[in-house]
């Protein structure tokens, strides 16, 4: 299969087979289609934004136009060198200028001919500037204010750039969970009105529940249906935010459900490790106190019996 993209030297011209070409297009379609099929993390979308968000290339477009006028600001300290170069037919006519007698202006005069003759002009031109009273630096100074604003604003578009790819990230994904509990909500709506609906024919319900069940069932529809709009009103300001078309649907990876799967996953302490945490601060509170950190168990008003020992003598 690899030979068929080698192009083979015949007559001094490249031959290319058509099957290596099918097999090229077919490549290129494939993995365009996986792409879309594979699951986008918050990185991948961030790293679409950086390439396909016309506000991003815009503001280093700027940036560069900024350090282009900078370096033309810089220019006039340094020597400048001109060359110039004219051609111009003229005619040996003559041809009297505002003010001149006609006395001159006829013995001068000898008709009018077409043969003409070239005229060249050449020039070079050396220049430095040596003291402008500060104007060139002014101008310096204002190129270096206006490159630095623009990659202020560069920084600021790339900020705000990745903050909407991520609201509208997370929008996506509270906008699916969404939907999959107005679904569920439908599919149970619809098992309470067949519920009731065999209440009814049996009698032990009246109509009047199965008509409100009826509109639960009604509601629950037009929230899913909500939810859904949502949900494609959130992909598109996604897809805006990335940079790319607003027709295309991408599927995200579940953060949200990853993050809450993880946290339930994760070991809970013992009971013991409390424990040997707080003795620690007993001893603490004792000096402060002035007694023991224990509650103490006897009731309020009584006092317990003192017991007097003495020393065998």
């Amino acid at each position: 299969m690899l030979r068929s993209f080698i192009p083979s030297i015949h007559m001094g011209q490249p031959k290319y087979s058509r099957a290596g070409f099918a097999a090229l297009a077919l490549l290129v379609v494939s993995s365009l289609a996986a792409a879309q099929d594979k699951p986008l993390s918050l990185a991948d979308c961030y790293r679409l934004a950086e390439q396909n968000q016309p506000d991003l290339a815009t503001a280093e477009a700027e940036v560069h136009v900024s350090e282009a006028h900078l370096k033309e600001r810089r220019s006039p300290y340094f020597p400048h060198l001109s060359f110039g170069a004219t051609h111009n037919q003229q005619t040996y006519n003559y041809a009297p200028a505002p003010g001149t007698s006609p006395t001159v202006a006829s013995v001068l005069f000898n008709g009018e001919r077409w043969s003409n003759s070239p005229y060249y002009y050449t020039g070079l031109n050396f220049s430095q500037n040596i003291y402008d009273f500060g104007l060139t630096r002014g101008s310096v100074e204002r190129g270096k204010a206006e490159l630095a604003q623009a990659q202020e604003n560069r920084d600021r578009v790339h900020q705000e750039t990745l903050l909407n790819v991520r609201n509208g990230y997370f929008s996506v994904l509270a906008a699916q969970a969404l939907v999959q509990v107005r679904q569920s909500t439908v599919q149970d709506q619809s098992k309470h009105l067949e519920q009731i609906n065999a209440f009814f024919q049996v009698g032990r319900v009246p109509k009047i529940d199965v008509t409100r069940q009826e509109v639960q069932l009604a509601n629950a529809e037009l929230d899913l249906v909500q939810a859904q709009s949502d949900l494609t009103v959130a992909q598109a300001a996604l897809a805006t935010a990335m940079g790319l078309s607003v027709k295309n649907t991408y599927t995200l990876v579940d953060i949200l459900s990853a993050a809450q799967v993880s946290s339930q996953a994760m070991p809970r302490p013992r009971r013991s490790t409390w424990s040997m945490a707080i003795l620690p601060m007993r001893g603490r509170c004792a000096p402060i106190c002035g007694r023991s950190a224990r509650p103490s168990t006897r009731p309020k008003g009584t006092s317990w019996p003192r017991v007097r020992t003495s020393s065998p003598a």
